[in-house]
C-alpha cells in the first residue's frame, strides 16, 4: 500500500474533493452545458456493467482449512462474513455510479430523490445477487463460458432496465414489477447454490492466495529488479513502478491489517454507528446538530477502536510478525482509517436538497481531519501495548 505525502494530499486530494463537490452542486441546480440528452442511454449501459462486474472473495486462508474447516457451522460463518465484506467493496464503484448519475435523471426525467433512492437500493440488492452468482458458476464454468454468460447477463440487465426500472421512474409502472423481479432472482440465486456447490475449497483458497499476490504487485510491481538502496534499506523498484521507493514490512503490514478487519463483532458493532448516521443525517435537523452528532460518533468510535485493539493485542497471530513498533503503529493507525474515514463520507448526505451545501463541503474536510487526529493519537497508545523493540 503506497501512502499519499501530506502535500499531495493537501495540495491535490483535498482540492479535488472540493472541486467534485461544487461541481455537483451546480449539476443539482442545472445540467452542464456539454451534456446531451443522446448520453442518457450510457447510464444505463453503465450501471448495467458495473453490476455484472465483479466476484466475491472470501478471504480464506489455508490455516482457515485446517483449523477451522472442521467446524462447518463456524466455517460458514467465517466465509458468509468474507463475503459480506466483499460484497460492500466491490458495491462503492457502482454505488458512485448512481450518486453522480442522479443529477441528470433528475433534470431530464424528473426523478425524484425518494424515487431515486428506491431504486438504487434496488440495484444494489441486484449487485449482490449478481455477485453471489458469479461466485458459484465461476468455480465450474470455463473462461469462456463465464465470460458468455457475463455478456448475457448484461444484455439481461440492460433490458430490465428499460422494461421495468425506467416506466417505474417514469410514472407508467408500479414498484411491484420491481420487487417481482428482486424476488426472481433471490430465487435464481438460492437454486444456483443448490446446483453448483462448491467441491474444491482448495482451489477456491488458491484462488485467494493469488488475489493477495496481485495486491502485493502494488508494491512490488511486474518483472521489477528489486535492490536495496540507502541507510533506510528501502528496496528500489525497478522501471514497472517508476522506481516507488517500497518498505519490506508493507507486506505485515497488509496482513497485519487484513487479520483485523476479518472481525465478525467489528463489522457488526460499528455497522450501527453506520446506519444510525444514515438515519440521522437524512433527517429534517439542523445542520449545526448534524455536526455536533458526527464528530461525536467519530470520538466514540475511536474509543470502541482501542478498545478492540487492546482486546486482540496479545493474539498470538499478530505477535508472529515480523515487525518493528512504528510498523506495529503505521499498521494500527491504517486499520483506523478504514473505519473511520468511509463514515466521514456519509456527510455527504447532506449535500442534495440542501441550500447550505457549502457548509457540508467546508465541514467534510475538518472532518477527515478529525479522524485523521483521532487515528494517529489512539494508535500511538494501543501501539505501545505490543511492547515490540526496536533491533
Amino acid at each position: 500500500m503506497l501512502t499519499l505525502d501530506f502535500w499531495v494530499a493537501l495540495y491535490i486530494v483535498v482540492p479535488a474533493l472540493i472541486l467534485i463537490g461544487c461541481t455537483y452542486s451546480e449539476w443539482l441546480q442545472a445540467l452542464p452545458n456539454w451534456y446531451r440528452t443522446d448520453f442518457h442511454g450510457m447510464w444505463a449501459a453503465l450501471i448495467a456493467l458495473l453490476v455484472t462486474r465483479g466476484i466475491l472473495r472470501t478471504y480464506l486462508d489455508r490455516s482457515d482449512l485446517v483449523l477451522i474447516y472442521p467446524y462447518r457451522q463456524q466455517f460458514r460463518k467465517l466465509m458468509a462474513y468474507g463475503q459480506i465484506l466483499s460484497t460492500f467493496l466491490k458495491s462503492v464503484p457502482l454505488l458512485l455510479a448512481l450518486f453522480f448519475a442522479y443529477p441528470f435523471f433528475y433534470h431530464v426525467q424528473s426523478v425524484n430523490i425518494h424515487a431515486w433512492l428506491l431504486i438504487a437500493f434496488g440495484i444494489l440488492i441486484f449487485k449482490a445477487i449478481v455477485l453471489q452468482i458469479n461466485w458459484h458458476l465461476v468455480q465450474h464454468l470455463g473462461r469462456w463460458f463465464f465470460r458468455l454468460y457475463s455478456v448475457g447477463m448484461f444484455v439481461v440487465l440492460l433490458w430490465g432496465w428499460y422494461r421495468i426500472i425506467e416506466p417505474y421512474m417514469l410514472g407508467n409502472s408500479t414498484i411491484i414489477s420491481l420487487v417481482f423481479a428482486l424476488v426472481i432472482a433471490i430465487a435464481l440465486t438460492a437454486l444456483i447454490n443448490c446446483k453448483f456447490k462448491v467441491c474444491d475449497w482448495d482451489a477456491v483458497v488458491a484462488e485467494e492466495e493469488n488475489q493477495d499476490i496481485d495486491k502485493m504487485r502494488l508494491f512490488l510491481g511486474n518483472a521489477a529488479q528489486v535492490e536495496k538502496q540507502g541507510r533506510s534499506k528501502q528496496i528500489h523498484i525497478g522501471k514497472g513502478r517508476m522506481g516507488i521507493a517500497f518498505r519490506p514490512s508493507r507486506v505485515f503490514t497488509y496482513f497485519f491489517v487484513k487479520y483485523f478487519i476479518r472481525k465478525k463483532q467489528l463489522w457488526q458493532d460499528f455497522g450501527q454507528f453506520y446506519a444510525l448516521a444514515v438515519v440521522v443525517l437524512l433527517q429534517n435537523v439542523p445542520f449545526g446538530a448534524k455536526s455536533v452528532f458526527m464528530i461525536a460518533v467519530l470520538l466514540g468510535m475511536g474509543g470502541m477502536l482501542q478498545l478492540y485493539w487492546k482486546e486482540h493485542s496479545q493474539d498470538l497471530f499478530l505477535r508472529m510478525l515480523p515487525m518493528q513498533w512504528n510498523d506495529i503503529q503505521q499498521s494500527i493507525k491504517i486499520s483506523f482509517y478504514i473505519i473511520l474515514w468511509p463514515f466521514c463520507l456519509l456527510f455527504l448526505l447532506v449535500l442534495p436538497g440542501n441550500t447550505v451545501w457549502w457548509q457540508g463541503l467546508a465541514f467534510l474536510p475538518g472532518l477527515f481531519l478529525i479522524a485523521g487526529l483521532i487515528s494517529n493519537y489512539l494508535s500511538l497508545k494501543v501501539s505501545v501495548l505490543f511492547n515490540y523493540h526496536e533491533e
